[in-house]
């Protein structure tokens, strides 16, 4: 009779509830042999889950795909897509489809805030896995819906742009915190960081501005951001004595660095020597000169991921 396999159910269900996999597992399979072909969808979910917290992936996905095929509109939620998702995640699914969904899961949420809720299980799932381009895909979703992103959701867009080496898109997400976030330096110092591992032969362009804002930035406190107010002089350093070739300009960036690093004064004062009986220079025209000295030594060109700044530190702001 129909009661007693509504019997069943409940039953299955209430051992779900208890941790009692194996015992919802039982349950609702008798509620399977019992219906047949007018089994409901939910005894399906019901089967996909507990396999899948037994660690039964195969047979989690088989009840999964039952479910997906049987679905009805009135009993079908975005948790039914994250489920799908941890289950192809154990069976050697493709980021492609989880991506998929975490993004149809999110459609059938009503309110923005659920959406971006649900979307950020995502960004989590890609996050750990070091899926950079599937996290910032999801990470744009939800600056899209939200009526406010905060930094940490554009500080995390960045984040995974530049570890996905698309340093143009990573500075893109840089400059907006730096002009939203004037009181924070981390618009300045990625802006800044991107802008080098673009800005490698016309140095000008974006990474001596970009420089030069962070440099004005830690103006505020050169105690506290010492490393950007460091990072930033030795750069323009490099720049005055190495491509604009300004010795004046060299040598007032070159004693900045000198004077904030004192674990390298030694050698940087060895620079400033060698400066020092230089001839006095011009700033010649734009796109002359290539004389290199030993400053160059010590360009941020190159892409440096041992002094990221973490979310966490975003977090304490």
């Amino acid at each position: 009779p129909e009661s007693e396999v509504q019997d069943q159910y409940l039953y299955a269900q209430l051992c779900w509830a208890r941790k009692d996999f194996d015992c919802a597992v039982i349950k609702a399979e008798g509620v399977v042999a019992a219906m047949g072909a007018s089994t409901k969808p939910k005894v399906y979910r019901l089967l996909a889950d507990a396999y899948y917290q037994k660690g039964d992936y195969t047979n989690a996905k088989k009840f999964s795909d039952e479910f997906f095929v049987k679905k009805n509109p009135d009993d079908y939620i975005s948790n039914d897509h994250k489920l799908r998702a941890d289950i192809m995640s154990k069976i050697g699914g493709s980021p492609d489809e989880i991506y998929v969904n975490y993004t149809q899961g999110a459609e059938l949420d009503t309110t923005v805030a659920d959406k971006v809720d649900f979307l950020k299980k995502g960004v989590a799932y890609f996050k750990e896995r070091k899926i950079w381009d599937k996290q910032a895909l999801l990470l744009e979703k939800v600056i899209t819906l939200k009526p406010n992103p905060n930094i940490n959701e554009y500080f995390d867009l960045m984040y995974a742009y530049y570890n996905n080496d698309e340093n143009s898109r990573a500075r893109d997400a840089a400059l907006i915190m730096r002009e939203r976030y004037t009181d924070q330096v981390f618009g300045f110092d990625w802006a800044f960081r991107n802008a080098v591992l673009i800005d490698t032969v016309k140095r000008d362009s974006i990474a001596v501005p970009d420089a030069m804002k962070l440099y004005e930035f830690t103006q505020k406190d050169t105690t506290r951001f010492k490393t950007q107010y460091i990072n930033s002089v030795r750069y323009l350093a490099g720049y005055y004595i190495n491509t604009a070739k300004d010795k004046e300009k060299a040598l007032e960036f070159f004693t900045k660095w000198k004077d904030a690093d004192s674990a390298n004064a030694v050698t940087i004062q060895g620079y400033i020597d060698q400066i020092k009986k230089a001839p006095a220079t011009k700033p010649p025209a734009k796109g002359t000169g290539k004389t290199k000295s030993p400053a160059a030594k010590k360009s941020t060109s190159k892409k440096s991921k041992t002094t990221i700044v973490t979310k966490s530190t975003v977090a304490k702001r």
